[in-house]
């Protein structure tokens, strides 16, 4: 099997350096080599598959069942596709990290 990579970050610096860009010029071909998952080697490929259509089809389960619970819908391809890729959160659920600068290595906190 073979895949191309397309290095978006370079084509990106090269047009705003004014450069003129070409549709594969920052494309590189892969061959890419499939094996079975780590904990899978003793199934067969089609008790694979089936192993992993079961685990799709649950994440999908639980989506589905979150998004109802939350009364939200998924976006959509339409949706996606309108979104700017270099957009930033106006907020996030996150706290910033704590500083580590303040903290003396191997210097346990009192807790």
């Amino acid at each position: 099997m073979r895949g191309t990579w397309f290095d978006r970050s370079k084509e990106f610096l090269a047009r705003q350096r004014g450069e003129t860009v070409f549709p594969a010029q920052f494309a590189t071909t892969f061959d890419v080599k499939l094996t079975p998952l780590p904990g899978l080697p003793h199934l067969t490929a089609d008790e694979r598959q089936a192993h992993c259509r079961r685990i799709v089809g649950e994440i999908q389960a639980r989506a589905e069942a979150e998004n109802r619970e939350k009364g939200r819908q998924p976006m959509g391809v339409a949706a996606i596709l309108a979104q700017d890729p270099h957009s930033k959160p106006t907020s996030t659920d996150r706290s910033p990290p704590p500083n580590a600068a303040s903290r003396s290595h191997g210097e346990r906190q009192p807790g």
